[in-house]
């Protein structure tokens, strides 16, 4: 299959997952959870949903492999925490300039899902599905 073929099916879990990571990351934080501890979460079950239909569609694995799982959940651990800090670092500099906690948390969301996603399409498809 060709890269650009997969990238689109990889965008669209990707877009699964990241609605999945969004409204699990607000509904914790509106409960009062902190943020960090929200955005950590919300990103796990993103993740979850994600290494589902990545297996399945996006890179089409027709059998379980505990390696693969292995190295996606290693990728996404790594994922996790780039994402966690760009978050973070995010906020932290729309704050700085006195943006709304509001527009900010969403602001910061968007940043770094686009980082782990530009990370996460290279790992999974030269490390975790190479065939």
């Amino acid at each position: 299959m060709s890269t650009t073929k997969e990238f689109k099916k990889f965008f669209l879990v990707g877009l699964i997952a990241f609605f999945s990571d969004i409204s699990t990351y607000y509904l914790f934080t509106f409960s009062g959870l902190e943020l960090n501890t929200s955005k950590a979460i919300s990103f796990l079950i993103g993740t979850l949903i994600g290494y589902l239909l990545n297996t399945i569609y996006t890179f089409e694995e027709a059998k379980y492999s505990s390696n693969t799982l292995i190295k996606y959940l290693l990728v996404y651990l790594v994922s996790m925490l780039l994402n966690v800090t760009v978050n973070a670092l995010s906020i932290k500099l729309f704050l700085i300039f006195e943006i709304d906690m509001n527009l900010s948390k969403f602001s910061a969301v968007i940043i770094a899902t686009m980082f782990s996603m530009i990370f996460n399409f290279i790992c999974l498809k030269y490390y975790v599905y190479r065939k």
